[in-house]
């Protein structure tokens, strides 16, 4: 309660900066850098304050702005199935997500943590394109290190969740047979430059205040840990033994019931359903990277493992196009 009174603060006075009509564009933006200055950033306040701008602050209003992250989280949820070859549970997978408890608790409140997933999803498809390309495209890298830059915007410690992505696309790159060194050199240039000239303005600014924050939030989760440290087995359990809460208990006997009846008929969908062992493994170090984030993390909260969230979707979604299955796709879709 108290993180949501914060964060609608923040968006009340942005909201009240767009609306003022006696001070220029640049004076507007100046006050927009002032509104926040901790680890929580400014961005999910600008892209909330659109459908505000011309209206009254309403409460109804900017949770009804979360459509917005939640629609940005279809559309890549779908576009990465499509991706490893899986656009016939594209549209599953986006219903699975959208209807979760979890997001359904997510738009119905006001906080940075699904503004954070959607553009964590966007730049994981941006960057599996990247990796996936064998061509010198440098829309790609540029795209990157927008949306890295715009992650780094919404929350500051949210971009350790793809440094080991990051570390495994550059050696990745520079071995690669078909693109010289030089070339992917360019690229990365060209990520890092569009990452910083988009960040520079805000954390130029508030460069000691985004640390310091950051560092007395890490101290005060270690203070009210309840027994969920990281050297404890119920630490380690934690996002895992709540995988059935944010699915719905529902939707998670029945996938798990699909799976269970798939395993014990032999089903290979399993085994087809992904684009090859290459990928396979990209997105494993991605979701394990996370899991090891948030459970290292000195404070515990379901809401954490949301950026995870859509693949875990995705891979739940593999289960409705089993061909022994067939109504579900040809008489329910």
């Amino acid at each position: 309660l108290w993180d949501q009174g914060y964060h609608l603060s923040n968006l009340f006075k942005v909201q009240n900066i767009l609306s003022l009509n006696n001070i220029n564009f640049l004076a507007k933006f100046d006050a927009i850098l002032n509104v926040s200055d901790n680890y929580r950033g400014p961005l999910t306040y600008i892209i909330s304050s659109i459908p505000l701008i011309y209206s009254k602050n309403s409460y109804l209003l900017a949770y009804l702005s979360n459509n917005i992250y939640n629609f940005i989280c279809i559309l890549s949820i779908y576009e990465f199935s499509k991706l490893i070859k899986q656009k016939e549970t594209g549209i599953w997978a986006a219903l699975i997500f959208t209807f979760s408890p979890i997001i359904v608790s997510q738009r119905t409140t006001y906080l940075i943590d699904l503004s954070l997933t959607s553009f964590s999803i966007l730049f994981f498809l941006i960057l599996t394109k990247w990796y996936k390309s064998k061509s010198d495209y440098y829309l790609y890298p540029f795209f990157s290190g927008l949306i890295f830059g715009l992650i780094f915007l919404i929350k500051p410690t949210g971009i350790i969740f793809f440094l080991i992505p990051l570390v495994i696309l550059i050696i990745k790159k520079s071995f690669h047979k078909e693109i010289f060194f030089s070339n992917f050199l360019k690229q990365f240039i060209i990520f890092l430059i569009t990452f910083i000239l988009l960040i520079f303005p805000w954390l130029s600014r508030h460069w000691i205040t985004i640390i310091s924050s950051t560092l007395n939030a890490w101290q005060w989760g270690i203070k009210y840990q309840d027994g969920l440290e990281a050297s404890t087995l119920g630490g380690w359990l934690f996002y895992f033994k709540k995988i059935p809460l944010i699915i719905g208990p529902f939707n998670f006997i029945y996938i798990s019931s699909l799976f269970v009846y798939q395993k014990f008929n032999k089903s290979n969908l399993i085994q087809k359903s992904y684009l090859n062992r290459t990928i396979n493994i990209w997105i494993a170090i991605f979701s394990i990277n996370i899991y090891l984030i948030i459970t290292l993390m000195s404070t515990k909260d379901v809401r954490f493992i949301m950026p995870i969230f859509p693949i875990i979707c995705i891979f739940c979604s593999t289960l409705f196009g089993d061909k022994t299955f067939p109504y579900i796709l040809n008489r329910y879709k």
